[in-house]
């Protein structure tokens, strides 16, 4: 018999910690996060119950964990520097 054939992961996760991405929300976790995928990659959002989120709307995160399977992010919340004139 042949044998059976694996679909293989990367060997080393897509995101580091520190990176900056804008992504939008594939769905939820079984803890409730919202999730997002990024080549494949599975992304959970953390520290997000005080804003409402659609799903697909791209937010600025921060990744601030990652493991082999999965990552964790925070939103970033973009500042606009006041500007004299």
């Amino acid at each position: 018999m042949e044998e059976e054939k694996r679909d293989h992961k990367p060997t080393s996760p897509p995101v580091r910690v520190g990176e900056k991405l804008k992504l939008g929300i594939t769905g939820w976790g079984k803890k409730g996060n919202p999730m997002m995928k990024y080549k494949g990659y599975t992304i959970f959002l953390e520290k997000f119950e005080e804003i409402q989120i659609k799903i697909k709307e791209m937010i600025p995160i921060l990744i601030t964990k990652v493991f082999d399977r999965f990552a964790f992010a925070q939103i970033v919340k973009e500042t606009v520097k006041n500007r004299r004139a």
